[in-house]
Formats: structure tokens, sequence, C-alpha cells
């Protein structure tokens, strides 16, 4: 599934601001009946706003804007500039019909690829996620060496277990990176995770917000003010129908049953930061998950078992689902297969 993200940017006079926020439940109220509506919900950074809002394709995006045309005629009056970020082929679909409005179209970069560590579904709910914001600009002679830091980026990103989405887009020499976070813990371990590429990037840094609920955000100012960040508190309007993707872990008979009952321990505790030594690197502090499948194939089966039932009876987490299949092999025999989901207590 595509991430087409609609980036409106508004600044309101200080005198009609609570007028401009009363259009916020007309925006909301249509936005939550659209099928393609990944999240969306406004911020503010004093007097100026920006509409957080995904859509799983350029025609949910362009469904949106027809949606809510009556509310956005009138925020028009305040709008300073308009971006759309996705998939290429998504921009160029939203070119033509979107030119009236005078966008700017960013592309994703690494072939389209991006970190997304969610599932979308269900009636919304309320919006919680944290937003890193930067935006670069990169000489056009730097740009090959840019590209190849953000392949470091993503490699260091896509494990993180509190990361939702992360992926560069560009336009032009203008790069940008469009990143998501569970809480804003998870901004501040990622931050640690990626200080080594951040170094490198950090002098074509032009501007940098980070945008969430503002207890969220706060918990990020003492790592990131230095930087000269802005925070922009989310409304509590928002909604998204974003679900954190389900941790699994394949069990097998190449290693111990105890290893994988500590393995499940790990993932429904959380593991704590640790710090470089001479002989291993720095680990980041990974958060808990709020499901852990467990699934074994064979004579793993029982090691599955175990591993769950000793989680269960620890007190981290409760059996929901337990679900048995026997697949085919390659070499046309069946084998047993079983697969249990746990919920984090």
């Amino acid at each position: 599934m595509a991430i087409v993200s609609i980036y409106p940017w508004f600044e309101v006079p200080e005198g009609e601001v609570a007028k401009f926020k009363e259009l916020f439940s007309d925006f909301y109220e249509k936005t939550k009946t659209e099928d393609g509506m990944i999240h969306y919900g406004f911020t503010n950074c004093g007097n100026k706003f920006f509409c957080r809002e995904s859509y799983t394709s350029a025609d949910a995006a362009l469904a949106h804007i027809g949606n809510v045309d009556a509310p956005l005629k009138i925020a028009a009056a305040h709008l300073k500039s308009l971006e759309f970020h996705g998939p290429k082929a998504d921009m160029d679909k939203l070119k033509e019909p979107t030119k009236g409005l005078n966008p700017t179209l960013w592309a994703l970069e690494n072939g389209g690829r991006e970190v997304k560590n969610y599932q979308t579904g269900g009636r919304p709910k309320k919006d919680t996620m944290v937003n890193i914001v930067p935006y670069f600009e990169v000489p056009d002679a730097e740009v090959a060496d840019f590209q190849k830091n953000m392949i470091t980026f993503m490699d260091l990103t896509k494990n993180e277990r509190g990361c939702l989405s992360y992926g560069f887009t560009r336009c032009g020499n203008k790069f940008h990176c469009r990143e998501t976070y569970q809480s804003g813990d998870d901004v501040l371990a990622h931050l640690g995770n990626v200080g080594a590429p951040l170094a490198i990037a950090g002098k074509y840094l032009k501007s940098l917000m980070i945008m969430g609920p503002q207890a969220e955000i706060d918990k990020t100012k003492a790592a990131t003010e230095a930087l000269g960040t802005t925070y922009w508190s989310l409304d509590a309007g928002a909604v998204t129908r974003i679900v954190p993707a389900m941790a699994e872990m394949k069990v097998t008979t190449k290693k111990g049953t105890n290893f994988y009952v500590k393995a499940a321990a790990a993932f429904l505790k959380g593991v704590d930061a640790v710090e470089a030594t001479e002989n291993k690197p720095a680990a980041v502090a990974l958060p808990p998950v709020e499901e852990l499948r467990i699934s074994g194939l064979g004579d793993a089966t029982g090691v599955a078992i175990t591993a769950a039932a000793a989680a269960e009876t620890d007190g981290l987490g409760r059996i929901i689902k337990i679900e048995t299949q026997y697949p085919d092999m390659p070499n046309g025999r069946g084998c047993a297969q079983i697969s249990i989901t746990i919920k984090r207590v």
C-alpha cells in the first residue's frame, strides 16, 4: 500500500485563530468517513497550522480534497504552501488535477523504498503518534553522497520497534524525511540510533519540526532544542486508522527452548539501552510490543507452545489466539504448524 501525504501549511492572523479552529470539526467529520484515510489531524505552533494527513493512494487524496471542498474554500484564505509526498506514480497522477492549488510534488527516493511497520483498518481512533519533520537542502554536486547516507538512515531505522513509517522524499535538490513514531520515547531512541548518519546530514538541515500530543513532544525538547526545532501540538480531534504491526517470533529446534522463552519475555517487557563497550556496540532501548505472534513448524511446535505458556505463566501476556495448520512442504508431505498470539498485559 502506498502512502500519499498532503502537507498544507497555514498562517492565521491572531484575531482569526478561533474562527479558523471552528473549521476543524467539519474537516474531521467529513474525513472520518473516507475509506482511504490513514490518519488526519491538525497541529499548530503559535498561529501557524499544519494538517498531518496521509492516504492510501493519489485517488484517495483527490477524493479527500473533493470531500472537504466546503471548509477548504474557507481555510484556503490562510494557506501559505501545499506539498504532496509519495511514490512517483502517485505524484504524477496528482500533478494535473491539483495544478490550480500550485503544490510542490515530492517523490519517494531509494526506488520508492520506505519503512512501514503498521497495518490500517477499522474505525478511526484517537491519534497519539509523533512525527519528526526535517527538511534538507543539498548542493547539486553533493546529492549523490546525501543519497548514500539516506540508505544508512533506512538500514538503521527499519529495525526500530517504535518506528511506524520512515522514508525520504525529494523535490529538486530539497529532501524531506517522512517519519512517524509511536511516542516521544521512540523519537529519542531513533535519534540515538541514527547519530552517525545524522552528524553527516546535519550540515544540510534547513528546518526541523516535531509534531504530536503535547505530552509526547515535551519529552523530546531537551534533546532537540539545540537543533532549532519548533514544536507543533496535535489537536485533540486528530484521528488515525494505523495499528502498529504485530511482532512475530518464528521458533526452530536449532536453539534451546529457554532461548525463546527469554526472547518472548524481551518482546513483551521491552529491552533497556546498552552503552557501547570495547567489544560491543551500543544498543538502543526497545519498547515492549502490544502483541506477539509465536509460530513453529514440525518439531518446533512444542517450542512455540512452551515459550507462549511461559510468557502467560510469568504474567507478561495473555494468549488470545491459537491457530493450527498442516501446510504442504516442498517434498510433498504435510507438516504440523502452530501460531500463538499473545497480548501484553
